[in-house]
């Protein structure tokens, strides 16, 4: 856990080892022989910081790769599969409850640092090559149809876990037919409340789903877009447990 925090440091990123478990509502991690990260905050400021549990050893968690401009590293986790309670709020009983869940035994590997102002833990997708750099990790979260679509445009813009690609004509099309649906100030991706990414206007056709104007989320910068842009999101792996804060890529 040593050389992690000093990769982190490397990174500037602040890290604390948390040997006891990561705070969870008003309890803990049971079960501390698990490795575990989120995302923790201090002081007036919440501040935030990386929060590790370094669970008993019998793993092998290691950094890959830092880049120190961006504040990013790209980390390998490999650990048996091992049963852990998280206490979550039960809103049906209105207080914390504890939840069975399980480690996943398969390796992992994981985008964590900095984006614009805000930190991520994310876990790559997936492949037959994983990524051992920083600029393959970012490679590895682009889907398809942005790596088709970066060899003819240079206006693809992305927000978090958003990619924003421009429409195509026949795209436009199926958008004018859709008119009547076109909804203002809008959660992408269904989502609602103060972390969702909100689209100035949003329609949803045959096609896909598309936006324009602006799109707005309290972690990032405004994204202005003055025509029709398609939606896609990244291809970070949802499935597995990374940390009690559930905090995703760049979100």
């Amino acid at each position: 856990m040593q050389d992690l925090k000093k990769w982190f440091d490397w990174a500037g990123l602040e890290t604390s080892i948390i040997p006891g478990g990561i705070p969870v509502g008003n309890g803990r991690l049971s079960g501390p022989a698990i490795f575990a990260m989120d995302i923790g905050h201090k002081g007036r400021q919440q501040r935030e910081f990386f929060r590790i549990c370094p669970g008993d050893g019998t793993f092998d968690v290691h950094v890959i790769d830092v880049d120190t401009n961006l504040h990013q590293v790209v980390m390998f986790v490999r650990e048996p599969e091992r049963t852990f309670t998280e206490t979550v709020w039960d809103p049906d009983q209105k207080k914390y409850v504890g939840k069975t869940r399980r480690t996943p035994a398969a390796a992992r590997t994981l985008l964590v640092g900095k984006d614009q102002t805000h930190l991520f833990i994310a876990q790559l997708p997936k492949g037959n090559k994983p990524a051992n750099t920083v600029k393959e990790a970012h490679r590895a979260l682009k889907p398809g149809l942005v790596h088709q679509r970066e060899s003819t445009t240079s206006r693809i813009k992305r927000q978090g876990e958003w990619f924003f690609i421009p429409a195509t004509p026949v795209e436009e099309e199926s958008i004018a037919t859709e008119k009547a649906m076109i909804t203002r100030h809008c959660g992408i991706g269904n989502r609602t409340g103060p972390r969702a990414h909100l689209a100035e206007e949003l329609v949803t056709t045959r096609l896909g789903t598309f936006v324009r104007g602006s799109i707005r989320h309290p972690d990032h910068r405004p994204v202005e877009l003055h025509s029709w842009f398609r939606v896609v999101a990244n291809r970070e792996e949802q499935r597995s447990w990374i940390g009690a804060a559930g905090v995703r890529w760049i979100d």
